[in-house]
């Protein structure tokens, strides 16, 4: 039976990113596209940190603002900071120049996409300059008025305000998890984990006489008749078993006739385009999981490099993050933000509740740098949890934006446990809620409301509280970081923080999903059937997908490995409005950059290597602004599909520009002055080469005492070279020699690098010369990410194996 409600306005995405029969992405791949492949737009891009100090200029004089230091930001909607500055005539030299400074507050719209900060609406609390008569001081206010007026837009890169933010501001809200550690296979040789949701499901293709499996992460095909074949696709080759939980998939040669009947529609695109393939070179190693799990390859025999002098190496040829302590002769696997100890690289492996010190003590920049945003205490850690806590706002117009809901037969609900009496749909892709009478949907991070489960649906501007109290281990929790902020009579402000999407603060850290495993023996089999259906979520339980801490997200790890799909239980979906299956191709995905095509999930968005949209705001075609309207894209991106044009700006126009009548948004300027500081009682202060604190004084500097700051925090060390001759003769657990052949991936590491330190806790501007520091040092590797990643996507065309590409280096 198929039950409707009100008309949908955005196509047809199920909030698991299911999509109707014909999968009506094309609405939404002009805007999500241009961001997974990297590709350029015809119009000219928001504007990003163009780096400080920056000038701005009036017809006779030039002012020169340096990096603000952030005081508080409240509610990360108002940044109150504090600038040092110098006001100069043109043509005059610098050592002329009057320096003051500006106490003020503005008003933040984070853009989490490119990491950057829109700073308007600016209230200059307080301007001062020290040393100057009343009449001096007009003057010069004047002056800085005229270049660089209230109405002056910035934009800021988002690491260096997370960096200057002090860490008791953090307010992200910690869960708990499962502690259950999921199957973790190893191989010295390639191979790839198929995961079922369950035992192995298979629905029928058309009349073909091939069945396809629904509940697992490849291409899995089961011929019917008198022999029984099971056949495997991986890219262009084809593996066939008699078994699905067989270890070894032959080359499957020449394929049945059936699979020449597969039906001509998208779903099958790429199947068809692998038919009859290339022959296999040999068997492919398979390993058979029921559940969601994880995998480490190696190429050949596990390589140990040094990492920290004495006491941590890491695994060199593999693309999974795993290390070696010395001391404690232990192992260490990194998945999805959590860690994973063992004695052996086998699948032995127990929850680390703890790290060694040496892990905090990995080098920022080396290429295992990325850890440390999941090694609690390290600054990086830190700066995540705050990243976590940063919502994402749009403005809904109530009249604009309608909802359909479909249930697979009549409407089903179950009471969930540990609410006061929160009901949820069990049979359908929305997450539909029963509270006292009440429905509620969260769709795409907007919440409806009904009398009825059929709708009509309205937009919601009160939540029942209830809801919230959606404990950790449900699959639904995720809704409980949706929230509305403001209502009119015209619209309603909501909001999500990361946990929507599936990330999470545990333990002083960000991992992605909560680790919960639904196992058939826990629930009866119809809450099983529904669940493995509808609600078995990659973001909920995390594992099945190598997911890893990337640039302030969680991307997708080793595809290679862990096939197209992403993850177990998101190859084909039930999609109750058709009667048929969507397959995940479209409706799970992003199937990553460098396939040639992509779909995003509303839900979780935060799979494949490059594609790294971050708002299910997005995807309404209309109704919807995205950012309070400052960062809209609508009408801003085009790709092979065409353009589009659905999502407006505050303004009425597409992406954001700043206002050049007030001068854009100043110049970088090269300054000799150094790193100017300003002081909360009004003091101009800098740090110069040699570690002193110097105060502005009339117009000399004076030394004002030396700073406690280690050097090596703001100007980087030269530390000695890592003692390669304490490598261990032996690799515990696998009784081989280690290699002494270079990797097959060069090394980007340099041979000095700063140290990784933690957060200053003397005077409050040792911190903040330190924290000014390592934000623009995070500014330029997020820089240097996003590059590497868009220029990635741009040359490497079509994912070399399981459609996705592997970790980038």
């Amino acid at each position: 039976m198929r039950v409707r409600s009100h008309s949908l306005n955005y196509g047809s995405i199920f909030p698991n990113g299911v999509m109707i029969a014909k999968l009506k992405l094309l609405i939404l791949l002009p805007f999500f596209s241009s961001i997974a492949f990297g590709q350029d737009t015809p119009e000219e891009a928001p504007p990003t940190d163009v780096g400080w100090p920056r000038e701005f200029k009036t017809a006779t004089h030039t002012v020169v603002v340096f990096q603000p230091q952030v005081e508080e930001w409240v509610d990360h909607k108002t940044l109150k900071m504090r600038a040092a500055l110098t006001v100069n005539e043109n043509g005059k030299d610098e050592e002329e120049a009057q320096y003051g400074g500006v106490f003020a507050q503005v008003t933040t719209d984070v853009d989490s996409e490119s990491r950057q900060v829109l700073l308007t609406d600016r209230k200059s609390n307080r301007i001062v300059f020290p040393g100057v008569g009343d009449a001096e001081k007009s003057r010069l206010t004047a002056i800085l008025k005229e270049a660089m007026p209230d109405k002056q837009e910035m934009v800021v890169s988002l690491d260096r305000i997370v960096a200057a933010v002090e860490i008791s501001e953090n307010r992200a809200k910690e869960v708990q998890p499962s502690d259950e550690v999921p199957p973790i296979f190893f191989s010295t040789e390639p191979a790839v984990i198929m995961m079922f949701i369950g035992e192995p499901a298979f629905e029928p293709v058309g009349d073909t006489g091939l069945l396809f499996a629904t509940n697992t992460n490849w291409d899995v095909f089961m011929t019917t008749g008198d022999s029984v074949s099971y056949y495997l696709r991986i890219e262009e080759n084809w593996y066939v078993t008699s078994s699905p939980e067989e270890e070894s998939w032959k080359p499957a040669g020449q394929l049945p006739v059936s699979f020449s009947k597969l039906p001509a529609e998208e779903n099958w695109e790429e199947v068809k385009a692998n038919i009859p393939g290339k022959p296999a070179a040999g068997p492919m190693k398979v390993f058979y999981s029921d559940q969601p799990s994880e995998l480490v390859v190696t190429e050949g025999k596990p390589t140990l490099s040094p990492l920290v002098s004495g006491s941590l190496m890491y695994v060199r040829n593999t693309e999974s993050d795993v290390f070696f302590h010395a001391s404690g002769a232990s192992y260490y696997f990194l998945s999805a933000g959590r860690w994973f100890e063992s004695k052996t690289l086998g699948k032995t492996w127990t929850y680390a509740s703890e790290l060694p010190e040496a892990f905090s003590q990995i080098p920022e920049d080396h290429e295992k740098g990325e850890v440390l945003a999941s090694v609690p205490g390290t600054p990086a850690a830190q700066e995540a949890v705050l990243v976590a806590s940063i919502p994402e706002v749009a403005t809904v117009n109530r009249n604009d934006v309608s909802l359909e809901v479909y249930y697979e037969g009549e409407p089903q609900f179950s009471e969930i446990p540990g609410t006061k009496g929160v009901q949820f749909a069990l049979n359908s892709n929305f997450d539909v809620f029963l509270v006292s009478g009440t429905y509620y949907c969260c769709q795409q991070g907007i919440w409806f409301v009904s009398s009825s489960p059929n709708g009509p649906w309205a937009v919601c501007d009160s939540v029942a509280p209830e809801i919230y109290e959606i404990p950790e281990e449900h699959p639904k929790h995720n809704v409980t970081y949706v929230n509305v902020t403001e209502s009119t009579p015209e619209t309603v402000q909501t909001s999500y923080t990361s946990g929507y999407t599936g990330s999470h603060v545990v333990r002083g850290a960000v991992v992605f999903g909560l680790g919960y495993w639904l196992a058939k023996e826990r629930y009866d089999n119809n809450y099983w059937y529904w669940h493995r259906r509808y609600h078995c979520r990659p973001s909920w339980y995390g594992w099945g997908c190598q997911a890893r801490y990337y640039n302030g997200r969680y991307v997708r790890g080793a595809s290679r490995y862990y096939g197209p799909y992403g993850g177990a239980g998101r190859n084909a979906i039930y999609n109750p409005r058709t009667g048929g299956w969507a397959r995940s191709s479209y409706a799970y995905g992003p199937r990553g950059s460098a396939a040639t095509r992509s779909a995003y999930n509303p839900y979780t968005n935060t799979f494949g290597k490059q594609a790294r949209v971050n708002t299910p705001y997005g995807s309404w075609s209309k109704g919807v602004v995205n950012r309070n309207g400052n960062w809209a894209k609508g009408g801003s991106h085009t790709n092979r599909r065409g353009s589009a044009s659905a999502v407006k700006g505050s303004g009425g126009g597409g992406a954001f520009k700043v206002d050049k009548r007030f001068g854009g948004q100043g110049g970088a300027v090269k300054t000799p002055k150094g790193d100017v500081y300003l002081g909360k009682n009004g003091e101009i202060k800098k740090l110069d080469p040699k570690g002193t604190w110097q105060t502005r004084e009339g117009n000399q500097w004076k030394d004002s005492g030396k700073s406690s700051l280690n050097r090596t925090q703001t100007t980087g060390n030269q530390p000695s070279r890592i003692d390669t001759s304490k490598r261990p003769t032996t690799l515990p657990g696998t009784g081989t020699r280690p290699s002494t052949q270079p990797t097959t991936r060069p090394s980007t590491q340099p041979t000095t690098r700063p140290t990784t330190t933690s957060r200053p806790t003397t005077s409050s501007l040792d911190r903040q010369a330190y924290q000014r520091h390592r934000g623009t040092q995070n500014t330029q590797r997020s820089t240097s990410r996003a590059s590497s990643s868009r220029s990635s996507s741009r040359s490497s065309g079509r994912s070399s194996r399981g459609g996705g590409g592997g970790r980038r280096r």
